[in-house]
């Protein structure tokens, strides 16, 4: 195949931003693997917020939140999880630790 012109090149590039949800991940995993991915994006991995998780850890009947770390980041980052805010954009990847109780 022949080289792509630069506005090709950038309208190919737009379209696969705009599929997003994880689509190229999926895709790329699938070329490199030869199976698709286990967890995919709405329909087995979901977008949930700092707050929604800490909201339902708490609401638990049977489990007690023993500690909730910022995960794949510094132990100094801790407290980031008590800010509101700033909770939401620092700290990507929630790590919940429960315990069950009764």
């Amino acid at each position: 195949m022949g080289r792509l012109s630069r506005r090709a090149h950038r309208r190919r590039r737009a379209r696969r931003e705009v599929r997003g949800s994880g689509d190229r991940a999926a895709a790329r995993y699938q070329r490199a693997h030869g199976k698709p991915p286990k967890n995919q994006f709405g329909t087995s991995l979901h977008a949930v917020s700092v707050a929604e998780a800490l909201r339902w850890a708490r609401s638990a009947r049977q489990a007690v939140v023993v500690d909730a770390v910022p995960r794949y980041l510094p132990s100094w980052t801790r407290p980031l999880v008590r800010i509101p805010l700033v909770r939401e954009f620092l700290t990507w990847n929630l790590l919940l630790v429960l315990r069950r109780e009764g």
